[in-house]
């Protein structure tokens, strides 16, 4: 349970964090685009004013200018992609001392079981040892009270035979 709930929470926070690295993405991606708008816009502008030479210099500046930006979304994803198997590496090595301490908690619990299981079993026993010499020194005791009694009543008999006969 402890594992499930660590296990949830880094996941969580996981997906915070890829949450927020999209958003600042996107909002680093929209800023672009509008900066990248009005340069366009004003590029236009300037290139309706002059002659063919400067609308293809024009051309080959939004053309620069696409692949810069091209360049820079695709470090960004790259950036993102390494973040996102960094992190995923991260808890799957979070997963594995986490499931390793667990089962060393585990093994523990269970030796410490089979010890306390091991101990109740002994006195267990010698608590039935006990009570069995009891039992038997009871019988004992009985049996020679009964047979001192019938010696005794033998005697008794034997005397009085004798005293009569």
């Amino acid at each position: 349970a402890e594992a499930l709930e660590l296990r949830n929470s880094l996941k969580r926070e996981h997906h915070r964090a890829l949450e927020l690295e999209r958003e600042a993405a996107g909002v680093r991606l929209r800023d672009q685009a509008a900066e990248y708008e009005t340069q366009l816009a004003e590029q236009r502008r300037v290139a309706s004013s002059l002659d063919a030479s400067s609308a293809e210099r024009y051309d080959a500046g939004r053309r620069d200018e696409r692949r810069r930006l091209e360049k820079v979304i695709e470090r960004l994803t790259e950036e993102a992609a390494s973040r996102d198997a960094k992190h995923a590496e991260l808890m799957r090595s979070q997963k594995a001392a986490t499931e390793k301490r667990h089962a060393a908690e585990l093994r523990a619990l269970q030796l410490r079981l089979d010890e306390e299981s091991a101990t109740f079993k002994a006195r267990v026993a010698a608590k039935a040892r006990e009570s069995v010499k009891a039992r038997e020194a009871e019988i004992t005791t009985r049996a020679e009270a009964r047979r001192d009694a019938e010696i005794e009543a033998v005697a008794a008999k034997l005397r009085m035979e004798t005293a009569a006969g």
